[in-house]
């Protein structure tokens, strides 16, 4: 699979992930929907590890930057959840991509990174169309419930995905992936189980929602990692900017959520966008 495949492999799972966020914080409540899913994503990691034969190392060089990973990919995940409490997923997931900014800053001042005119065209296209579904009221610029902690997400993720392409060349990707998803379910785990709010064993109808959340952000975090190899932080972050038209039909479709019809000009508008970077 090429590294742009990688990227439009991980932009689906992931629209549908995001989709299926709403439906686990419903069902089980913030703290839960936290803890379990990133035990699930966790021991998927391990698995298909120890059944590829994958060596487990960790170069020593890497734990301060490690360290910084982990913590900030906790804290925007925290963010994260707790945006979609209140927020509308058709609207928050969409937003969630203006972290393309953050991962081209990164790209292009740290990484040496280039992308051609046409491509910051329609990365700037995606961007701005996100912008557009980020408010309830354009004339009011009242902005949608969440919005405000998911801009604390942007710019974490926007860090965390960039740095990922300082530990691939020397840990490989899937090992990269592990690394990194751990530490921050470490990081993630450790600070709600201090909370102790509503840590109970899941019921079954809870369980298979988180279990298939837990494949696809699997999925979607590998895939992501393998992208980055192959062709790159930049253009892979813009690509995976293309989510919307996974998550907003997902949201309509299983959480019956409905956006007025400039919303949805938007979201064709992100279409375009993300046209122009592929061709």
């Amino acid at each position: 699979m090429s590294g742009i495949e990688s990227a439009l492999a991980s932009t689906f799972c992931g629209g549908i992930a995001d989709t299926l966020t709403k439906t686990t914080i419903s069902h089980g409540g913030r703290y839960r929907a936290i803890v379990y899913n990133y035990l699930g994503v966790i021991l998927l990691l391990a698995a298909g590890a120890i059944l590829l034969g994958i060596p487990i190392a960790f170069p020593p060089e890497l734990l301060p930057a490690y360290a910084v990973q982990s913590v900030v990919g906790a804290a925007s995940v925290a963010a994260f959840f707790k945006a979609y409490e209140s927020g509308k997923a058709s609207v928050l997931a969409p937003l969630s991509m203006l972290y393309v900014l953050v991962v081209l800053f990164f790209g292009y001042f740290v990484f040496g990174e280039l992308l051609s005119l046409q491509q910051l065209g329609g990365a700037s296209l995606v961007l701005l169309s996100a912008f557009v579904l980020a408010f309830e009221d354009l004339r009011s610029f009242r902005l949608e419930k969440g919005v405000l902690y998911l801009l604390l997400t942007v710019v974490g993720w926007g860090y965390y995905f960039s740095f990922i392409k300082l530990f691939i060349p020397l840990m490989g990707a899937y090992m990269a992936t592990l690394a990194l998803e751990s530490g921050v379910a470490a990081v993630v785990i450790t600070y709600y189980l201090t909370k102790k709010k509503g840590m109970t064993l899941p019921n079954r109808k809870e369980s298979s929602i988180i279990a298939v959340r837990s494949i696809l952000i699997f999925a979607a975090t590998l895939l992501y990692t393998y992208a980055v190899a192959g062709i790159g932080v930049s253009l892979t972050s813009v690509i995976v900017a293309g989510t919307p038209l996974v998550s907003v039909p997902s949201a309509h479709l299983i959480l019956g959520e409905r956006m007025s019809p400039h919303k949805y000009a938007a979201v064709l508008l992100i279409v375009l966008g993300l046209a122009l970077v592929l061709v």
